[in-house]
């Protein structure tokens, strides 16, 4: 479900709780094993002006030195436009090794999530 907030000086933000399995960051210096654990819609003035906002809790907390060392949380902000796009494709490549009877589950899920967002 998502709450709605209140973000100080900028307006509301929609959240919700974003639980995955591992996901490896890397560079070509090291990488990191991280966990999903919110996602947060700021909302703008305009429609344009929202951004979507990705939390991450490191799994396995590395000392040596690196660009990321020592981080405990990360996050990936995304422009809307992008975050629509990039979800369009992750959801086709995660829908791609579903058998076509799963699929109107997630297409069900997918509905009621949209109807979900807009009742706020």
């Amino acid at each position: 479900m998502f709450d709605i907030g209140t973000k100080i000086m900028t307006g509301q933000y929609l959240t919700r709780n974003l639980a995955t399995d591992d996901i490896t960051v890397s560079s070509h210096l090291s990488s990191l094993t991280i966990v999903g654990n919110k996602i947060s819609q700021i909302l703008g003035d305009k429609k344009d002006s929202t951004s979507i906002h990705l939390n991450f809790a490191v799994k396995e907390r590395q000392d040596e030195p690196c660009i990321l060392a020592g981080a405990e949380e990360l996050e990936l902000i995304l422009d809307s436009k992008d975050a629509f796009e990039l979800g369009l494709v992750l959801t086709v490549m995660g829908m791609k090794n579903h058998k076509s009877s799963e699929l109107s589950a997630v297409e069900m899920k997918l509905y009621n999530l949209i109807a979900e967002l807009n009742q706020m």
